[in-house]
């Protein structure tokens, strides 16, 4: 049975290098009745290309209904250009143009000589450079730290720094302390994450816990994880909250425009939830989900993104952008004139004084304490297990105060595994699993931990768990796959 299994694996989703001449015959698996009917076709090397991507699609692109897209429809729409006479140029197109109604700056698709991006940033001309203008009129005391960050006065009263990208925790974690330190006495504090391209959830909220009041929240995300369009995993809710030596509750202006990208926006949708921040500039632009990169039969790469972000009133962003509160453009002819319009609206908004706070409601809700930070805050070596059911009893009381994380409470069952402590990551695994009975991750971090401890019987029973459920439609789902028929393989010949 392993064998069949593994030939069919191969078979749906090994990457064979097919020329677009090369004719086929393949049992596709798709979850659509679209691929379905070709289940018995023989397939040319074009149409097995448009096919694969066209169905991974299908299967793990989490943004069809926020977006309302009806993808079957453009099936019908771009499947019929495609045949075995199809040039590699043309094909190209034909995915380019699928690809375009998406509308998704995260989805692209690359051969060897050439490369197509979805969305606004694939259209819009690069940003008229203001760097030169705000640090040479602008700033004062300027500084150039590190991690993509610069900082400087733009007044003797108001505070200025700028994040590039979100990328470098450690250096962040050392910078953003001293920053805030630096301008506690300021009257406000202008941030700016014009043109940043991105990075890490976790960073960015690391600097807006810097400047929260109280624990709120200001998003949720899911997984896609089935074959309809609106299978997702449970919610993980996000949160800002006091962190860090100081916080910063003056007024602060936040920067934003349509080169603010991915975890730049990530970051807009914390630092909008506080009452003292304002946001001017332009919209952000439009572009959250977590992304991963997979090859077409042809060698060809793609990026499809497979995570749903919502804010914390359950609004999608995705393809419109954040707006500002105030908007406020910048050309190059502003800047040919030496005026940064949208840096002197911050500093005259923060002068004039009076910024009426704003009220978001929304972010005093669903404010519930995961398993993680309950047995961080609340446990020790000696009552670990203890505080564990402390946990699952508060929780069963009270739903919508307490929930289990299912990415928290893997890693910190790694970090567990990691200092020896094998026993309490398979408790934590095994919540996982109880919880997440859809999701792989568990049952995998199970199996090392029974190896570990050397019970091979009640490993493979976690690895004949995870292959049950896994759907072999991520490359780390795939991975796991292959590795759990490996182990396999390896047990029956002792």
């Amino acid at each position: 049975m392993i064998k069949q299994i593994s030939t069919f694996f191969i078979i749906v989703f090994g990457v064979i290098n097919y020329s677009s001449s090369q004719t086929t015959s393949i049992d596709y698996y798709s979850n659509s009745q679209i691929g379905k009917t070709l289940s018995t076709q023989k397939l040319s090397g074009p149409e097995l290309n448009f096919e694969h991507l066209w169905n991974t699609f299908d299967r793990n692109y989490a943004l069809f209904s926020p977006k309302k897209i009806d993808w079957d429809a453009l099936y019908r729409v771009y499947r019929p250009k495609v045949s075995s006479q199809t040039s590699d140029s043309a094909l190209f197109d034909i995915m380019s143009n699928l690809l375009s109604h998406l509308n998704d700056n995260h989805v692209w698709l690359r051969s060897p000589n050439r490369s197509y991006r979805s969305g606004i940033l694939g259209d819009m001309p690069n940003m008229d450079n203001f760097f030169p203008l705000l640090k040479g009129k602008y700033l004062h005391g300027y500084k150039d730290h590190a991690a993509g960050i610069f900082s400087g006065w733009l007044t003797d009263s108001i505070g200025y720094f700028y994040i590039q990208y979100f990328t470098d925790f450690e250096k962040t974690f050392a910078v953003i302390d001293e920053i805030i330190d630096e301008f506690k006495n300021t009257k406000g504090m202008v941030v700016d994450v014009r043109e940043n391209c991105g990075g890490a959830d976790a960073l960015g909220k690391m600097i807006a816990d810097r400047f929260a009041d109280q624990k709120r929240n200001y998003m949720t995300i899911r997984i896609k994880n089935g074959s309809s369009h609106n299978d997702f995993g449970d919610s993980q809710y996000w949160y800002i909250e006091p962190e860090g030596r100081l916080q910063y509750t003056k007024p602060v202006i936040l920067l934003t425009n349509r080169y603010s990208i991915s975890e730049a926006e990530i970051f807009t949708l914390a630092m909008r939830t506080l009452p003292h921040v304002t946001v001017i500039g332009d919209a952000t632009s439009g572009v959250f989900a977590d992304v991963y990169q997979d090859t077409l039969p042809n060698g060809w790469t793609f990026r499809c993104p497979y995570s749903l972000y919502e804010d914390n009133a359950g609004f999608c962003w995705e393809g419109i952008g954040i707006p500002a509160d105030i908007r406020q453009t910048l050309t190059k002819k502003d800047i040919d004139n030496g005026h940064e319009k949208i840096v002197d609206l911050a500093i005259e908004l923060i002068n004039k004084g009076k910024l009426s706070p704003k009220i978001d409601k929304n972010s005093l809700l669903n404010i519930r304490e995961s398993l993680v930070d309950f047995l961080k805050q609340n446990s020790d070596s000696k009552n670990f297990y203890l505080s564990i059911n402390k946990f699952l009893d508060l929780k069963s009381k009270y739903p919508d105060k307490y929930y289990i994380d299912e990415n928290r409470t893997n890693e910190f069952g790694n970090q567990l595994m990691d200092k020896n402590e094998v026993d309490k990551a398979i408790r934590l695994y095994n919540i996982s699993t109880m919880e997440f009975p859809k999701s792989i991750v568990g049952f995998d971090n199970l199996t090392n931990a029974y190896l570990k401890k050397g019970n091979t019987k009640l490993a493979v029973e976690s690895i004949e768990k995870s292959m049950m459920i896994n759907r072999q439609s991520y490359p780390w789902e795939r991975k796991s796959y292959m590795e759990n028929q490996k182990k396999l393989l390896e047990f029956e010949n002792k």
